[in-house]
């Protein structure tokens, strides 16, 4: 009976897991933007609108944001800016933002996507491995909570 219940347990966590992830499927986090001492989040997402037309060259009125905010406890000290998160009303948006993303290289600002705990967790022990085969000159990149190498 317990291990009934152990394997009812562990395909609820799965579940769960997957559920966390599905809902993130249209967020990022976007960190690297300045923020201002008592910034509301209409301030934010104004930012984000300037960010997606300004450096990615999108037409910020096409791309639907549902809540831009930013996330963490305020810095104080104003040492680091907090990041932001973006909730936005379409995958497709989300994949035109990741895909321009590569225009902010050589800025302090970096894109992202969110994952669960979880996951995240997972691509964090799995990111020295990528910078390795990199350096070897392997094609090397992330997919999810998967390592992809490709050999040259």
């Amino acid at each position: 009976k317990i291990q009934s219940i152990e394997q009812d347990l562990k395909g609820l966590v799965d579940q769960v897991e997957y559920l966390d992830n599905y809902t993130r499927r249209t967020t990022l986090r976007i960190d690297g933007v300045p923020e201002m001492p008592n910034e509301d989040w209409a301030q934010t997402e104004a930012k984000v609108r300037d960010l997606l037309k300004k450096q990615l060259n999108l037409d910020e009125k096409s791309v639907e944001i549902d809540r831009a905010h930013r996330v963490g406890k305020r810095d104080t000290t104003k040492k680091k800016d907090r990041p932001i998160a973006v909730k936005l009303l379409r995958y497709k948006d989300k994949d035109d933002i990741l895909k321009n993303s590569k225009k902010l290289k050589d800025t302090n600002i970096f894109i992202r996507e969110t994952f669960s705990d979880r996951v995240e967790l997972k691509r964090k022990e799995l990111w020295p491995k990528v910078q390795e085969e990199r350096k070897k000159g392997n094609i090397a990149y992330m997919n999810f909570d998967k390592l992809v190498i490709k050999r040259r």
